[in-house]
């Protein structure tokens, strides 16, 4: 039997990337973007949580969500983690309401496992996403990140 799609997803509240991966033979489904338009932050939610439950209703055979964690740089204000915490929240109760597998990966976990080296630059992780999937055009660099998400799900 073959293994479920992984679907990756680098969580924003403005712009979201997402990346559906087949891990044997590992190819890349889909990537791309999702964004919200809205002014409020609770529609922006509703608005991403809608393509999302638009993107697993298009491809049923998704069987686990990769998140990657938060991180915020300490000069970061506290308000983005908070933020990026709602989008996680909503992301997982999709999951879950889907019967979806969720797991969740550091960000470091996700450049080691792709690069080799936890403290790569987006550049680096790009590169290699690239290399793997044989793009000769560069995806948004939030769908990069997702598929980077997935890859190191299928790395588990």
């Amino acid at each position: 039997m073959d293994r479920p799609l992984i679907l990756g997803i680098d969580p924003g509240t403005r712009v979201l990337g997402y990346g559906i991966v087949q891990p044997e033979p590992l190819r890349c489904v889909e990537c791309g973007i999702l964004t919200a338009h809205n002014r409020s932050q609770t529609h922006r939610l509703a608005e991403l949580a809608a393509d999302i439950r638009g993107l697993v209703a298009e491809f049923p055979a998704i069987g686990l969500m990769a998140l990657e964690d938060t991180f915020i740089h300490p000069r970061h204000r506290k308000d983005t983690a908070i933020a990026l915490g709602r989008i996680q929240g909503v992301c997982l109760a999709i999951a879950s309401a889907c019967r979806i597998e969720p797991v969740i990966y550091a960000p470091t976990t996700i450049k080691r496992t792709v690069t080799g080296k936890g403290n790569a630059t987006k550049a680096e992780v790009a590169r290699v996403v690239m290399g793997l999937f044989g793009f000769t055009t560069q995806p948004k660099p939030d769908a990069t990140d997702a598929l980077a998400v997935a890859l190191t799900a299928c790395a588990a």
